[in-house]
């Protein structure tokens, strides 16, 4: 998306040879930098606009510095086989390694057909395509309402979308296309079922916290006028066409089937919240405070499906080498000292969707370059992180082998 708005901005214009030519050069120059790879989110725009020609053509040149290819694949819902085999393509035919970000089915109407998506990864890594996926360890998803507003609504950013919300012709428009899924669009109402009460607001708004059927309901109280799609565009007005929501769209089951294969790492998806202070806000997804705690409490000590090793590579070497960063990951002589330890009889997770604003329990110590920042479960105040850039392996088949277990 960065790459695409650096050249064309806001616009929903067809890209030209130059303008494939000048993304061209910027890839390679953030490549050169130390740039781990491509990513994209093509589920809506800018990066929706992309062909898989375009994506292709850019990882041509990732493929030269030895990178990855990430991706926020096109559509986790109706078009989620489509759009897994998109990836392995991109892969394939831009030679080098994916990753499908966050595996997931995120529409009812699929559940249950992970095993064709696990099927579909295994062939093709029978094939020589080096693909590979993460998952967070939850059934529900992280995205704004705008996401409900169909993909032309965006067009030319915020400006333009917030006035076609509040034009009546615009509006209903966008009504025929949200209840009607418009084709080839991820469609996050219809994903959940069109059940508001399965939408929980995370965004830092009033309304935070709530599910958007007590929104819907406390707003009518206040005298709010319209259908609940009415309310949902009068809503996004109000908040500057923005408002972080959490969607319970996907099964345990499907997530399991996922994290349990050997080339599926464990990855948060999340931010850098805290508990107090400037980075304290809204009502985030509690991923970005339980993530690997609750691997560990859930999927190894209570409902053992993962080994505690194969969740510890999962959630360390296997990320590592996925990008190509060689000295780190595995506690190796020569190796950077990044150490976490933790007591795995009561290491858990504390933060809900309700309540998300607490640490994890028996992580004891943490180690960041050789210098303890976490001291029983204290922080230090140390601050030794570093930039990560990318290396390329000195074993081209290291990747592989890491993701093979």
């Amino acid at each position: 998306n960065n790459i695409w708005e650096s050249v064309l901005g806001a616009s929903f214009d067809r890209p030209q040879e130059q303008d494939l030519q000048e993304m061209e050069a910027l890839v390679d120059a953030a490549m050169q930098q130390g740039a781990l790879g491509l990513s994209s989110q093509v589920m809506m725009p800018p990066g929706s606009l992309a062909t898989t020609d375009h994506i292709v053509r850019l990882c041509q040149i990732v493929a030269q510095h030895h990178g990855i290819y990430s991706t926020h694949i096109r559509n986790e819902g109706t078009g989620v086989l489509s759009s897994v085999r998109e990836a392995i393509e991109i892969g394939r035919r831009g030679g080098l390694p994916v990753d499908v970000i966050h595996l997931k089915i995120a529409d009812q109407t699929l559940w249950g057909r992970m095993d064709e998506i696990v099927a579909m990864i295994e062939a093709a890594r029978r094939e020589g395509v080096d693909v590979q996926a993460n998952v967070y360890p939850y059934t529900r998803g992280n995205n704004n309402l705008v996401s409900i507003i169909p993909p032309w609504a965006h067009e030319g950013g915020t400006q333009m979308l917030l006035k076609r919300l509040q034009d009546p012709a615009e509006r209903q428009r966008m009504k025929v296309d949200i209840q009607g899924t418009l084709p080839g669009w991820y469609n996050h109402l219809a994903a959940v079922g069109g059940d508001w009460s399965r939408v929980l607001v995370s965004g830092n708004t009033r309304f935070q916290g709530l599910t958007m059927d007590r929104v819907f309901a406390l707003r009518k109280a206040d005298g709010a006028r319209g259908d609940l799609l009415d309310q949902l565009f009068d809503y996004l007005v109000e908040e500057g066409g923005s408002v972080s929501a959490v969607y319970a769209h996907h099964t345990e089951r499907d997530m399991t089937l996922a994290l349990t294969q050997p080339w599926c790492s464990v990855g948060s998806d999340g931010s850098a919240y805290a508990t107090s202070g400037a980075l304290r806000r809204g009502n985030p997804h509690p991923r970005n405070f339980g993530t690997f705690p609750r691997v560990l409490a859930r999927y190894v000590r209570e409902n053992p499906v993962l080994r505690l090793e194969d969740a510890i590579r999962k959630m360390t070497s296997l990320n590592a080498r996925k990008v190509g960063l060689v000295d780190r990951g595995l506690l190796v002589p020569g190796g950077y000292a990044d150490v976490t330890v933790f007591d795995p009889h009561r290491v858990s997770d504390r933060a809900t969707y309700e309540d998300p604003f607490h640490y994890c329990d028996g992580i004891q110590w943490v180690i960041v370059n050789g210098t303890v920042v976490l001291a029983g479960e204290q922080h230090t105040g140390a601050r030794p992180g570093r930039v990560l850039r990318h290396v390329a392996p000195r074993d081209p088949d290291d990747v592989d082998k890491e993701s093979q277990g």
